[in-house]
C-alpha cells in the first residue's frame, strides 16, 4: 500500500462552515492548561493499525483549531494529515461542521484532496464537562469520497484507545478494556455525517449480544410495557 502524507497547512477561506452561536447551557467546557484542548481518539476509515484522530479546540471551547488524522484510506492510498484552521471553526450549541476543507499533498499528486467533518461535544463521564466528542468525516481524493465515523476524548485513561475514556465507558455500559466495545446508550448523540445513532443502527456496539432497543441502556420509555389494570 502506498502511503502519502498531507502537509500541515493553514486553511484560510475555502471551506463552508455550519454552526450555531451559544456554548450550550448547563455544562462547563473541559478545562485545559494548554492553549488548546485536545480530544484524542480514533476513526474507522482504515484497515491499518494506526487510525488515530485528534481534534484541537481553543481553551475557551469556542473554535476548532486543528484536525489530525492518520491512515484514512481513500482510493489506493493511506493518507495522514494535519490541518490548522485559521480562522478557527466555530463550535456552537456544542456542535461544529465544515465542508470542502482543502488539503495539500507532498509531493503534489496532481489531483485535489479535501475534507468534510462534523462533530458534537458532550458529557459522557458525568462530571459536568464536555469531555467527549464524536462525529463523522468524508475525505475526498480525486473522484473517491471515503466516509468514516470518529470518537475522541479529552481525558485519560483510555485503556483500549477507542476514543472513549475508561470512566465514560463504565458509566455508559461498555468495556473500557475492549477496543470493539463502545457505548451503546441512549445518551450518546449523533451528527449528520456520523449517521444513525447507536440505539437504532442495527449494531451491537458494546459487544454484549444485545442490539438497539433490546439493550437496556437503549430502551425507550415508550417501549416499556404497562400491564392493563382491570376494574374489580
Amino acid at each position: 500500500m502506498i502511503r502519502q502524507t498531507l502537509i500541515v497547512g493553514t486553511v484560510l477561506a475555502a471551506l463552508t462552515v455550519s454552526a450555531a452561536l451559544s456554548p450550550g447551557a448547563g455544562f462547563r467546557r473541559h478545562a485545559s492548561a494548554a492553549p488548546d484542548t485536545v480530544y484524542a481518539g480514533r476513526h474507522n476509515g482504515a484497515y491499518e493499525s494506526d487510525r488515530s484522530l485528534s481534534i484541537h479546540t481553543s481553551a475557551n471551547g469556542a473554535v476548532v483549531t486543528q484536525i489530525d488524522l492518520s491512515d484514512i484510506i481513500c482510493g489506493p492510498h493511506s493518507h495522514r494529515f494535519s490541518v490548522t484552521l485559521n480562522p478557527g471553526l466555530p463550535i456552537t450549541d456544542n456542535r461544529f461542521s465544515a465542508s470542502d476543507i482543502p488539503v495539500s499533498l507532498s509531493p503534489p499528486s496532481g489531483h485535489p484532496h479535501s475534507l468534510d467533518i462534523d462533530g458534537i461535544l458532550f458529557d459522557a463521564d458525568g462530571d459536568g464537562t464536555l469531555e467527549q466528542a464524536l462525529g463523522g468525516l468524508a475525505f475526498v481524493s480525486e473522484l473517491s469520497r471515503c466516509s468514516a465515523q470518529w470518537w475522541a476524548s479529552a481525558v485519560a485513561p483510555d485503556t483500549d484507545n477507542d476514543g472513549w475514556s475508561d470512566t465514560a465507558e463504565r458509566r455508559l455500559g461498555s468495556n473500557p478494556s475492549h477496543l470493539f466495545s463502545k457505548p451503546e446508550h441512549r445518551e450518546v448523540p449523533t451528527t449528520l455525517l456520523y449517521g444513525t445513532d447507536v440505539c437504532h443502527d442495527f449494531s451491537d456496539n458494546d459487544s454484549d449480544q444485545l442490539v438497539d432497543q433490546d439493550d437496556p441502556d437503549c430502551s425507550e420509555l415508550k417501549n416499556v410495557y404497562a400491564p392493563l389494570v382491570r376494574d374489580r
